[in-house]
């Protein structure tokens, strides 16, 4: 609603303009009455109004001073003079300082009085239509600009190329900071919530860090993963740290951050690689830190590639996890071979007990393995999965258990559903029948439960009448905002779209 202000020396006159306007029709709202302009002014200092009605002569202050200091605090205000036959000078007086109309108390009468109002709310209406399509224009433009300055920034951390190097040069003529950040307990994220939730949340960090950073350049560069470029003169690694926190507050996640400073432009791609980094240090050192790159670190502490692995000579049957994981420790630097390790150690105790897809599934659970101590989880719950089991798993009772789990998960999937929930009905343990449905369906459980419930909503807005809000419960949705988002991520149209088109907008399913 729009805000009215009312003045005039007049008592009767101020009670005579209120009693006649037709706040409710015309969506106005009473915001005082005043009785010379010095009072309306410190009012509208403190609350701007939209229409203001007032009259030109008064004590203290006149209404053309009252309209051009209004006109100043908010040139958006409409302003609307009351004037007396002898008053014409003024009026035009006024109409230059910006008053939209006038009206002469002698012959005022309501109809007038609303029309010319009515008049008001349009031409507001009309600007603030005219300021919205201006303001996604420029944002339009904005975006355009800032995705090629992303798939540039790609194409030069890949390869640098001579025209690029030249133009990001200019841009970073100071230097800059490269940065590097990655999602702490993805895999959990990935089986709590989905993919589409991972890239909506990826999404949002983007936004995050171009509100901090505007000047920046970032990309979503991996699953979980975002590069940020930032110039050198406007950041630090107190600028890291703090932009770190605020990504991490917005989200509700934790992140893992490496990044490398160069005090002048080049060198793109050794940066790139050496903020990958941050990986090995996060597996030995923990999640959540900050690694700044050093070059003199490149390579240190990696074992010669050539060298008999650990595990050749392993006794299957006497195998201990916390003596591999102290193994594993001194290794540091070398995240990749402590994982082919990991792998070759389950590999040679149950390749007889398990098919090669199964045992090919258990290896890209540890190669994700974020942290050396989450690696012994995997593979302690691994070796507990593999121990279970007969000592041939045939395909047959393989897809007799997902047949199963997916007669459960058909008829509950509207409803709260987890991974324990369908293992436990299943009777196996909650790891092997994710590695399992994984293997058998190509989708993490709940990406599953996703595609199945917007299946059902999509089913669910071919009614018209359906509410979005009705329709996100009945398909186990608890959040409608969240639901809207996912829905136009998988379709590429919002709820509200679908149910009045019965089409996606772009004729085709948007999974970016």
């Amino acid at each position: 609603m729009l805000n009215v202000v009312i003045v005039d020396d007049e008592p009767i006159i101020r009670l005579g303009i209120k009693a006649s306007i037709e706040w409710e029709r015309l969506s106005l709202r009473f915001a005082g009455e005043y009785a010379n302009g010095a009072e309306a002014l410190n009012a509208l200092r403190e609350t701007p109004a939209d229409i203001l009605i007032t009259d030109i002569k008064m004590p203290l202050m006149d209404g053309l001073e009252l309209t051009r200091q209004a006109k100043a605090l908010r040139p958006s205000t409409k302003v609307i003079l009351i004037s007396s036959y002898n008053d014409f000078d003024y009026v035009r007086q006024g109409i230059v300082l910006g008053a939209k109309d006038y009206i002469l108390k002698a012959t005022m009468e309501p109809e007038e009085l609303n029309r010319i109002i009515g008049g008001c709310v349009e031409a507001i209406r009309e600007e603030t239509e005219t300021a919205h399509k201006l303001d996604l224009y420029r944002k339009g433009e904005d975006m355009l600009s800032r995705r090629q300055l992303e798939q540039d920034m790609r194409r030069l951390l890949a390869q640098e190329q001579e025209g690029l190097e030249r133009e990001f040069a200019v841009r970073f003529e100071a230097g800059y900071l490269l940065v590097r950040a990655a999602l702490d307990r993805l895999d959990d994220l990935l089986q709590q919530y989905g993919q589409l939730h991972v890239g909506l949340l990826m999404d949002d960090l983007k936004d995050v860090f171009y509100r901090q950073c505007p000047d920046g350049i970032g990309f979503v560069s991996g699953e979980g993963e975002l590069l940020l470029l930032l110039d050198r003169r406007s950041a630090s690694a107190g600028r890291v740290a703090q932009l770190k926190e605020k990504l991490e507050l917005e989200s509700g996640v934790s992140l893992s951050v490496g990044y490398m400073e160069r005090r002048s432009p080049g060198s793109w791609s050794a940066s790139c690689e050496w903020t990958r980094q941050v990986y090995d240090r996060r597996f030995f050192d923990g999640a959540g830190g900050i690694h700044a790159g050093d070059q003199a670190e490149v390579g240190k502490g990696r074992e010669d590639g050539d060298q008999e692995r650990i595990g050749s000579h392993v006794d299957e049957s006497g195998l201990r996890i916390p003596e591999w994981l102290r193994k594993w420790e001194r290794m540091k630097y070398d995240m990749k071979r402590v994982k082919r390790e990991a792998s070759d150690l389950f590999s040679r105790l149950f390749v007889r007990r398990l098919e090669p897809a199964l045992l090919l599934a258990y290896y890209q659970q540890f190669m994700k393995a974020e942290t050396l101590p989450e690696l012994g989880e995997l593979l302690e719950n691994g070796m507990r999965d593999g121990e279970q089991l007969p000592h041939v798993e045939r395909t047959s009772v393989s897809q007799l258990i997902i047949h199963k789990a997916m007669a459960y998960i058909r008829e509950r999937y509207t409803q709260e559903l987890t991974l324990q929930m369908v293992a436990d009905h299943v009777h196996i343990s909650r790891n092997y029948f994710s590695v399992l449905f994984k293997k058998q369906t190509q989708l993490n459980f709940i990406d599953y439960i996703i595609q199945l419930r917007i299946a059902k909503a999509k089913e669910l807005l071919g009614d018209r009448s359906a509410k979005v809000y009705e329709v996100a419960e009945l398909t186990g949705f608890n959040d409608v905002k969240y639901f809207s988002k996912l829905f136009k991520k998988m379709t590429g149209s919002t709820p509200v779209d679908y149910r009045d088109n019965g089409t996606a907008e772009t004729g085709s399913e948007s999974h970016g």
